[in-house]
């Protein structure tokens, strides 16, 4: 491997290629500094700036083994691969909801896809799964699934903002019917999710509750109006979640 300018000079005459002194010169200054740009990417601990896959999609699969052993590679996982594995047994709906609740806790204060996340009443939900699934009376393909909603989504008991400060202390009286459903299918209800004003608009961005930042590029919109359903999906915080169009 070249290491001066004049054994770049060499190479490159045993290769048949016209180089310059200069040019080798330069060449070799280039590769040392991208070399020490590597040294010092390679040398930082990365375990509390999740998720990798932003930057490294092949490194997430190996980085998130790392952090969370005890259910590997669980993120962006789809319900048709978690929902066998519940079945099964070989996942507990109780370990699926702590690795996700991890998840968000550390990703959520740089994404602000979440409105509010239910973890306690979600840990008790999958407290339930997990016996009745041992139980043998397992429900079906969403039974231990975690899911986030759309903040236009009643849930009795809880606030449906629609994203506006005109609903801010809007508590819903009753389900949604796509919430009742849910529930008797044995999905675990895990948070509201952030959304567009009213959902209506196109772009993600909600002066009032916050932009939902693009996971992929945080510089970038979600687009909407279902921006925080989209975005909690995209960085592998809930494996399914709820949006709506307000267009029809």
């Amino acid at each position: 491997r070249p290491t001066n300018k004049q054994q770049f000079s060499d190479e490159a005459r045993e290769h048949d290629l016209t180089i310059s002194v200069d040019d080798a010169e330069d060449m070799h200054r280039f590769i040392k500094e991208v070399a020490q740009v590597y040294l010092v990417i390679s040398s930082i601990d990365t375990t509390g700036f999740e998720p990798a896959s932003i930057f490294m999609p092949n490194l997430h699969a190996e980085n998130h083994n790392r952090l969370n052993k005890h259910v590997p590679d669980i993120a962006y996982q789809s319900i048709t691969e978690i929902a066998p594995r519940i079945r099964s047994g070989a996942l507990s709906p109780v370990d699926l909801v702590e690795t996700l609740l991890l998840r968000i806790s550390r990703l959520e204060p740089s994404l602000n896809t979440f409105l509010k996340v239910w973890g306690d009443s979600a840990r008790t939900e999958a407290r339930m799964a997990k016996s009745e699934i041992e139980s043998g009376r397992y429900i079906g393909p969403l039974h231990g699934i975690p899911v986030g909603l759309k903040d236009l989504i009643d849930v009795a008991g809880h606030k449906t903002t629609g994203g506006s400060k005109v609903l801010a202390d809007n508590i819903a009286k009753s389900d949604a019917t796509v919430a009742t459903r849910l529930k008797a299918a044995g999905a675990i209800l895990i948070g509201k999710l952030n959304l567009v004003e009213f959902a209506f608009g196109t772009t993600g961005l909600n002066p009032f509750t916050g932009d939902v930042k693009n996971p992929w590029d945080r510089t970038r919109i979600t687009a909407g109006s279902s921006s925080g359903s989209a975005a909690a999906v995209a960085s592998g915080m809930i494996p399914a979640s709820l949006g709506s169009d307000t267009g029809g």
